[in-house]
């Protein structure tokens, strides 16, 4: 033993020292660092994890350590050998000066050196001490990055040892070769709940397994057990969990082979090796086995299946050399098994665990087979050995082994070993920063990629008979760890790392995040060859320097682009909303490529771009706005194509371009400013093969613009007739207005029991006008026939893709399409994609992808989603405003005017609303929301007709007043005395009739409209031509749409409804073109009631339509159980 002069390990006994210089000497100490308060350091011991030392500074002066004031996390803690060898390594050659050793030979030289390191993916802990300040110039950043560039441009050292096996001499003083394989060894001869019987097999027995008559021989081997178990049946009769057996828990009678096994086990002490009873489970293999896992319980997914061995291979697997001893290689032998066929079992399988005794041998394998064989017992005892102890072998030992198993000639056991000799290489190693957030910062840790030995062997000269085996370039490792740490440390203040002692070697902690420390010096550790890693080690940062590359290709109805920095970029992978893409780091698949913030910018309005329902990266042709920003970012020759979707984007950008248009030959009439750029803006889109929306105000003349467009058609040449549908209410507006302003159009109503039944009165038309009803019956007939234009007015009617009206149309077939609506959206965005399937097929994809993507665009807040869609549609669709284009119209005015329910009201309508809350609260606790819509909706109907009406809502509440009804005798009273006249509007024909009830009993005249008036437009003109009418009772859909009823001044909502848009169409039948008077618009609301929720659900529908077009509403029942059940608070 050497013995160490000085006190400073006097406290230590000699056995303790001579082992910490042992473990000194073969490098246990794998890391150690220097802080404030001692060294840290930590030491490979004998078991795999190692063990962390602490030995603090002493006050000595000779003596700044102080082992004797130590502590280690091993079993001993205090005193142990793991100190002494960190206090020798940390004084180095002070101490082992004051030795003599023998000086190694240069095979043992190179063998020491080498150490086994993983393939590519795997890292290791740098032993490097954290650098710190020495005396004279501090370094600076510059220098420090100068450092790092010159210790990468060194080369890497290419010798390389070749140790052959054969040769390696004689064994360790142990070895489990010789000791398996030696002459045999004679040894003495040995001895509520339902529940369902089951065994559980591990290689853990309870209690090692003594001397006993007629069973196993003890050995220090541990032996494969099985112990009975009980296995849980749940409700449904499948098997689940297993635990342990216990006797108080009783369990389903079994069948007679688990009880006769459970007696066996019994005889035993509940616990017995499973090769005693191999025999009987083979004879059983139905039996309910399985494997027991760490916790004591039993894997219940599948029964262990026995299955015959018809191989057993023993390969080899390198292991590091700590704890080894210098100057050899040493590997750790791996059993695996090849199954018999038909068991279902493929290749090779990993044994878990092995047992073996008198020529037979029982392993698990997959955790699904129990494997079993029968053999030379010392050759499957060594197998077991192999499995259950693991030993490590050294170059001797290993050749050794494959000697005697090759001797044995065994098909049953082989050795997997194919090479004569072993080289080692030490190539030069990838450094690698892993990069993580924390919660108060950020880390780094350092380590170094090696390629794989299997890279290396192909590169190898060997022919094959080498096994190539890599060792670390320590000295390379060393120099970088330095440089970086002293630029992480002292040399930048952005991301100077905090030094603190206790950190594992090569990790650096910093106080700013990651975007700070990328920022500062990510390129340039790039640019220096250092790779960095995001969050784990797959999400590699790949650095260029290169601009983006974009190649657009032309399709059929797509753009195809592909954008390149470098290398082709994933770009739906892409993720433009992570933090780092502003700075420009940009993440594509697993890795992360930097291309700086301005060529992210570019990249960014790419991806925005992107229709992400593809599968590649693409753009619709339809898409124009999107082909006017790509012809912008493409690098490479646009296509033709993209150039006329751009040129084409580009002019409907600013369709009052399109004011000089002049009316078409034949027009007779004049159009406004407004109504030119409307009538040339549709022209453009026909000339171009597009089709269009004109969602202009109502009012504004859409019905003239649209008839322009069809005159200037039929004068260009165009054939065929054109067809105009639209609602009942409509078709007789449309052919006045079409013998006004187009007169030489052939002009025909298709409507009617008298209506003509086959297509030869089509061939005889210029215009044909026919409302939805009739299409929808005569739908074969119109399918039939070619049209040149089709026109849909209140193109709203189609809103539901499941209607016999969206049907109807989209099997017309027309070289031209428009639709006309001042309501785009009423209800969703559904709304609009089934009027672009009408309109341009494709654009918006299917129905379900497309309300996967925008049934449920935010309202409260800027939504990509919804900006994309308004990108899209935004070409097609044309709209104006009153407040805009037409200033020559009186103003409008709106005024809510509340009415206080009595006390008898409204005792009624609480009752109500507290009975129907009752009933959907638990309603929704039981189905879900959308499982009790009927009654959510019968609940708001009734509250809706008890603020208005009681009696409506029960007719029990009959004679009981109305506040709002009083209300409204008293507006119209204070209206008709100052002789204007007013339209009031109701949902309800029920409240119309109290309302007209309420009119005959003051002798008021009035007219009357609802959905069953036939005479519509002699009512409608009877109104406006005779002043002594003046009251005008409509319901509210049936008298909102395309009617003109200007000669009313004041307009009345009696009863609010949840869309302001229907209600604004109500509005406009006054407010139009033609009106000479101001507008006055009341809106009756009872207070404290159903009606003010609505007016809030009214307010946030128009937070997006200035946004989208029109609205976007969200259904009732979409709006979440509190808000529901808030309307009946």
């Amino acid at each position: 033993m050497r013995e160490l002069n000085g006190d400073l390990l006097a406290n230590f006994d000699e056995v303790t020292i001579s082992r910490g210089l042992q473990y000194a000497d073969r490098g246990a100490v794998t890391s150690i660092s220097e802080g404030e308060r001692g060294v840290i350091a930590r030491v490979q011991g004998t078991r795999r994890a190692p063990y962390d030392v602490h030995v603090p500074f002493g006050r000595r002066p000779y003596a700044p350590l102080d082992p004797d004031s130590a502590a280690c996390t091993c079993p001993v803690g205090v005193m142990c050998k793991h100190i002494v060898a960190v206090t020798v390594t940390y004084y180095g050659d002070a101490f082992r000066s004051q030795f003599d050793p023998d000086e190694p030979d240069d095979a043992d030289e190179a063998a020491a050196d080498h150490e086994q390191t993983p393939a590519w993916g795997r890292r290791r802990t740098i032993p490097f001490p954290v650098p710190a300040a020495g005396p004279g110039k501090k370094p600076t950043r510059n220098s420090l990055l100068e450092d790092l560039g010159a210790v990468m441009r060194t080369p890497a050292r290419t010798s390389d040892t070749v140790l052959p096996i054969e040769s390696a001499g004689k064994p360790r003083a142990y070895s489990p070769v010789e000791e398996i394989l030696g002459p045999p060894e004679v040894r003495a001869a040995a001895t509520g709940e339902r529940w369902r019987l089951a065994f559980m097999v591990s290689d853990r027995p309870r209690e090692e397994w003594r001397y006993r008559q007629g069973s196993i021989a003890s050995d220090d081997a541990r032996r494969a057990c099985i112990v009975p178990a009980l296995q849980y049946i749940r409700k449904d009769g499948v098997p689940g969990r297993v635990e342990k057996y216990r006797e108080d828990r009783g369990h389903e009678p079994a069948g007679s082979g688990a009880e006769a096994l459970l007696e066996k086990l019994a005889i035993d002490g509940g616990e017995a090796p499973l090769l005693l009873h191999l025999d009987y489970l083979l004879e059983h293999p139905d039996l309910p086995i399985y494997p027991m896992g760490y916790d004591g319980r039993g894997s219940y997914t599948m029964t262990l299946r026995p299955a015959r061995i018809e191989r057993i291979r023993i390969a080899f697997l390198p292991e590091p050399p700590e704890g080894h001893g210098p100057g050899d290689i040493h590997v750790r032998p791996v059993v695996r098994i090849e199954l018999e066929d038909g068991c279902g079992a493929e290749g090779l399988l990993e044994a878990a665990w092995v047992d073996a005794w008198k020529g037979r041998l029982v392993a698990l394998a997959g955790n699904r087979w129990l494997g079993w064989c029968e053999g030379d017992e010392r050759l499957l005892r060594l197998v077991c050995r192999i499995s259950t102890r693991e030993p490590i072998l050294d170059r001797g030992e290993l050749a050794e082994l494959r000697q005697k198993v090759e001797a044995e000639r065994s098909s049953l056991v082989t050795v997997d070993l194919p090479y004569r000799k072993v080289r080692l290489v030490t190539p030069r190693p990838q450094p690698d920063l892993l990069l993580k957030e924390q919660a108060d910062g950020m880390s780094a840790n350092l380590g170094f990629r090696y390629p794989s030995e299997k890279d290396l062997a192909a590169e190898a000269k060997g022919g094959g008979d080498e096994w190539i085996i890599l060792r670390r370039d320590r000295a390379f490792e060393e120099k970088v760890g330095r440089v970086l740490g002293a630029l992480f440390i002292l040399g930048d203040k952005r991301i100077r790392a905090e030094n603190r002692p206790w950190d594992e070697p090569g990790t650096w902690r910093f106080r700013g995040g990651m975007g700070d420390f990328l920022a500062a010096c990510g390129e340039e550790l790039l640019s220096r060859g250092i790779g960095l890693s995001i969050g784990d080690h797959s999400r590699r940062l790949a650095g260029t320097g290169e601009r983006l590359q974009v190649r657009v290709s032309s399709g059929i109805d797509w753009f195809d682009l592909a954008v390149s920095v470098g290398e082709d970029l994933d770009l739906p992978r892409v993720n433009p909303d992570d933090p780092l893409f502003a700075r420009g780091f940009v993440r594509t698949g697993e890795r992360f490529i930097y291309i700086g913030a301005e060529e992210a910018g570019k990249l960014r309005r790419i991806i925005a771009l992107l229709d992400p329902s593809q599968r590649s990266p693409r753009v619709s042709r339809h898409d124009l706005e999107a082909a006017a920003l790509l012809q912008e970012l493409v690098t490479d020759r646009p296509p033709m194509e993209l150039k006329r979707a751009a040129e084409i984007a580009r002019a409907l950008s600013a369709p009052g371009v399109f004011a000089e248009a002049s009316p078409p030959h034949g027009f007779r009439g004049t159009l406004r400013d407004y109504q030119r750029a409307g009538f040339g803006w549709l022209s453009f889109l026909a000339e171009n093969d597009l089709n269009g929306c004109l969602a202009d105000d109502m009012g504004l003349g859409k019905t003239v613009q649209a008839l322009a467009l069809v005159q200037g058609l039929h004068g260009k040449g165009t054939a065929g007739a054109s067809l105009v549908v639209a609602p009942v209410s409509t078709l007789q507006n449309w052919k006045a207005e079409a013998a006004r302003f187009t007169p030489s159009l052939r002009t025909i109503v298709h409507h009617g029991s008298g209506r003509e039944r086959d297509t030869e009165a089509f061939a005889a038309a210029d215009l044909l006008i026919v409302s939805y009803a009739t299409l929808r019956a005569d739908r074969e007939l119109f399918q039939a026939w070619e049209w040149a234009v089709i026109i849909l007015d209140e193109a709203q009617s189609i809103k539901n893709p499941a209607s016999q009206s969206f049907a109807a149309v989209k099997t017309l077939k027309g070289r031209h399409r428009f639709t006309l609506t001042g309501t785009p959206l009423e209800n969703s965005v559904i709304d609009l994609w089934a009027q672009f399937d009408f309109l341009e097929p494709g654009l918006l994809g299917s129905l379900q992808r497309f309300r996967r993507r925008f049934g449920a665009l935010a309202t409260d807040k800027p939504d990509p989603e919804r900006q994309r869609l308004q990108r899209i549609v935004r070409p097609f669709i044309l709209r104006r405003t009153k407040d805009v284009v037409e200033k020559s119209l009186p103003p409008r005015e709106e005024v809510r005017l509340f009415a206080e329910m009595g006390p008898r009201q409204r005792a009624a309508y609480d009752a109500l609303k507290e009975g129907y809350r009752a009933r959907i609260v638990e309603a929704i606790r039981d189905r879900g929301v959308t499982g009790c819509g009927a009654l959510v909706f019968e609940g708001l109907l009734r509250l809706r007709q008890a603020a208005c009406i009681p009696e409506q809502a029960n007719p029990s509440l009959k004679g009981l007043p109305s506040a709002k009804l009083e209300l409204l005798e008293g507006v119209l009273e204070e209206i008709v005395s100052e002789r204007h006249r007013v339209l009031v509007f109701s949902q309800f024909v029920q409240t119309l009739k109290t309302i007209a009830r309420s009119l005959d009993d003051r002798s008021l005249v009035y007219a009357w409209l609802d959905g069953s008036t036939r005479n519509r437009q002699e009512v409608v003109d009877r109104f406006q031509a005779d002043p002594r009418i003046p009251v005008f009772l409509l319901s509210l859909k049936a008298g909102g749409l395309g009617i003109n009823l200007t000669a009313a001044d004041y307009v009345v909502i009696f009863d609010p409804w949840w869309n302001p848009a229907v209600e604004r169409q109500a509005v406009d039948r006054s407010h139009r073109i033609g009106q000479q008077k101001p507008v006055f618009v009341y809106r009756l609301i009872t207070k404290d009631s159903i009606e003010e929720r609505i007016l809030d659900l009214q307010d946030r529908k128009r937070a997006l339509a200035a946004d989208l077009i029109e609205e976007n509403p969200r259904s009732l029942l979409s709006l979440g159980e509190e808000e529901l059940v808030g309307f009946f608070s």
